[in-house]
């Protein structure tokens, strides 16, 4: 199971971490498309504004993943019990717009509800 939750805290650091590098760099009708989060800027100005507050957010999650990661398994399986509540708030939220990405932030969720709960 150790072997196995840590790659999976691998796959989440590498999603929240790639996210929050492409919201300071992708244009706005890119973003507008395909990132649920900054589509709730709702406006290319709004995202301007808004996109250093969610590149943080979403840098400084991947950083507490790599600190489990790197604290090991115990840790990660203590990450996930933390982690799943705002996992599930971000799942109601993309759900309720329609986004596409709602699966993927949905299967992150039930992992850590997996790996911090019934594993």
């Amino acid at each position: 199971m150790s072997l196995t939750i840590m790659k999976f805290m691998t796959l989440s650091y590498c999603i929240a971490a790639s996210y929050g590098a492409a919201t300071l760099f992708v244009p706005w009708p890119m973003a507008n498309t395909f990132m649920f989060p900054a589509a709730a800027a709702a406006s290319e100005e709004g995202f301007i504004a808004f996109k250093f507050i969610l590149a943080a957010t979403l840098i400084g999650w991947a950083n507490g993943k790599y600190q489990a990661i790197r604290l090991g398994p115990a840790a990660c399986v203590e990450f996930c019990k933390m982690n799943f509540i705002p996992a599930a708030i971000l799942v109601y939220a993309s759900a309720s717009v329609g986004a596409w990405d709602t699966p993927v932030w949905a299967a992150m969720t039930a992992c850590y509800v997996y790996f911090g709960y019934v594993a």
